[in-house]
């Protein structure tokens, strides 16, 4: 709807725009064209008048002073005063003047003077009479007004107004997409429950992008609490209206995946399923008639059954628990909701385990943020040598040939950013084994330095490289190593100002080798220093708020780096610029 409604309001501003430029410089050239025409001729008859009194008293040093100060003055190109045909009395260009003294008359013909246009010049002939003797001509030439006005500051304005406008209709259309994303992803998950869709993980929207995302997965929640509390209450129910078969209830309550415990106004458990005894890592005798606070040590649950057993609230409350350090062992959620029967206050306790639903939604969200920060930078590159190629007038094979590399460059890039990203996967799960093959470091950094030159010399940055004559052979994955490299001056591109400097060393020490990226930037504090390894994790710099990134890149090097017995450590201080160095052992018979 945007992209419609967009494309003809852009359309009709060009239009407008283009027409408007072409009035205004249609209406200026006519003006100055005007009044240089009004120029001229008022010159021109100013010049005659005192010419012919001059030539009348036969003063003609005045005279030829007379037009070279005025020609000056009055910016004109060509100024003289003929007697007649190759009979020049004074000129601007005193060379050319061909007559020194007047005779004692001369012809009188000709017309009775002409104003022409030619070239980007006004041209005048006008007569000049002197009684007595004959007719004397004043020829002049001045530029256009066009010339004499001699700029495009009036184009420059209009193109600046018709660019600025466009580019506020793109900022505007960005700005509108953006805050359209939340609903246009609502509205790809209402179609997918008309679908028969059910699954509320899937259906949920990342909360980033918009504030209808959040009231969207609000929604969702209340949909399967719902869901839940109806299964609950269908279960209670079953098991206090059947009487008969209370083995067959008991079964049917087990095969509940939510833990159920039915608590009485003394405080007591009156009935728990096999849910409820593993989560509270019981057995079903030591539940039953056991009192509810020597079962749960939490103390925001326990007000919530005292609230309930009290008559105080008939609210459901929620509470969340991480068992173990920071959740290590788990998450459980505790639903306290009243249950009233024969006006006795009682309450029910359901228990769910929604780890996997905790670690599912950190994964999506850490998948989506790290795709964004590890793609970034190829794709930009390929738009750019992209825009590059099409904006060629005249196509240059050189030019062509070097843009289509770095595209296919890029775009191979990308491919192995995703394989990346799905190695790092396999890697914590332990299932990822290393392509080892001879990798040659002094070829992935000139590739590097290609990679990154223009955006240095777009940030006025000077990037140096100091390799040794002779670099050992590496025995180890290639890809995995170009993605260590790629971090670390990247990194150093992202956090250093403008006009700073950045340079990658290279020296063999021993059994390793040593690669360096030091640079001028803003530095990082000792407290940051000790997390910046850590996954998801962005220093508390104020500077750095504007800078995007997900925090995943330097763990995901220092982890790669790892596998192959190396590490990556770092060196810095605020305002001084930092040291990453990364470490690689090289193989016995290389070294």
């Amino acid at each position: 709807m945007v992209a419609t409604l967009g494309a003809p309001v852009a359309a009709i501003l060009i239009v407008v725009c283009t027409v408007s430029w072409w009035w205004s410089l249609h209406h200026r050239d006519a003006s100055l064209d005007q009044a240089a025409e009004r120029h001229v001729n008022a010159v021109s008859l100013m010049i005659a008048e005192l010419a012919g009194q001059m030539i009348a008293s036969e003063d003609l040093t005045s005279l030829r002073r007379f037009v070279i100060e005025t020609s000056r003055q009055n910016n004109l190109t060509h100024c003289r005063v003929t007697i007649g045909p190759g009979q020049i009395v004074a000129d601007a260009e005193t060379s050319l003047i061909t007559t020194r003294e007047l005779p004692e008359t001369w012809s009188t013909g000709g017309d009775d003077g002409t104003v022409e246009r030619t070239n980007g010049q006004i041209a005048a002939r006008v007569p000049v009479d002197v009684a007595g003797r004959g007719r004397a001509w004043l020829e002049l030439s001045a530029p256009s007004g066009l010339a004499t006005a001699g700029g495009a500051t009036l184009e420059l304005g209009l193109a600046g107004v018709t660019l600025a406008a466009l580019c506020a209709m793109l900022l505007v259309y960005h700005r509108v997409r953006k805050r359209l994303s939340a609903i246009s992803h609502v509205r790809d998950a209402l179609f997918a429950v008309a679908n028969g869709e059910t699954d509320s993980g899937s259906l949920r929207v990342d909360e980033s992008l918009g504030p209808e995302a959040p009231a969207w997965n609000t929604l969702l929640t209340q949909r399967e609490e719902f869901r839940r509390q109806l299964t609950v209450q269908n279960a209670v129910q079953t098991v206090r209206s059947s009487t008969d078969d209370h083995a067959g209830l008991n079964a049917a309550c087990d095969a509940l995946p939510q833990g159920m415990l039915v608590i009485d106004e003394s405080r007591q458990v009156t009935y728990a399923n096999g849910a409820a005894a593993v989560y509270l890592q019981r057995s079903r005798d030591e539940l039953t008639h056991a009192l509810v606070d020597e079962l749960i040590e939490d103390e925001s649950i326990r007000k919530a059954i005292d609230q309930i057993m009290s008559g105080r609230s008939r609210q459901r409350s929620i509470i969340e628990l991480e068992r173990g350090e920071n959740g290590s062992d788990g998450v459980l959620r505790f639903i306290v909701r009243p249950v009233r029967r024969e006006d006795v206050a009682e309450a029910m306790v359901i228990i769910e385990d929604i780890t996997q639903q905790r670690i599912a939604e950190q994964s999506r969200h850490m998948f989506v943020t790290h795709v964004t920060h590890e793609l970034r930078t190829p794709l930009t590159n390929i738009l750019l040598y992209t825009d590059a190629a099409i904006d060629e007038a005249e196509p240059d094979p050189s030019v062509m040939s070097r843009s289509l590399n770095m595209i296919d460059g890029e775009a191979r890039r990308l491919e192995r950013v995703v394989g990346d990203m799905l190695s790092m996967a396999e890697i914590e799960a332990g299932a990822r084994q290393l392509q080892q093959d001879d990798v040659r470091l002094d070829v992935l950094i000139d590739q590097m330095e290609i990679d990154y030159t223009p955006q240095a010399q777009e940030k006025q940055i000077t990037l140096e490289f100091d390799l040794p004559p002779k670099i050992p052979v590496l025995c180890a994955d290639r890809d995995k190593v170009s993605l260590g490299l790629h971090n670390l001056l990247g990194n150093a591109l992202k956090y250093t100002p403008e006009g700073g400097t950045i340079r990658l060393e290279v020296t063999v020490d021993g059994q390793q080798i040593l690669v360096s990226v030091s640079d001028t930037g803003i530095g990082i504090s000792e407290e940051d220093q000790s997390h910046i390894f850590d996954r998801f994790y962005r220093a508390k710099d104020k500077r750095i708020t504007t800078i995007t990134g997900s925090g995943l890149g330097l763990a995901l090097a220092r982890e790669v780096i790892r596998l192959h017995g190396g590490d990556i450590t770092v060196e810095s201080e605020i305002d001084q610029g930092s040291v990453f160095t990364m470490s690689l052992p090289v193989p016995a018979e290389a070294a």
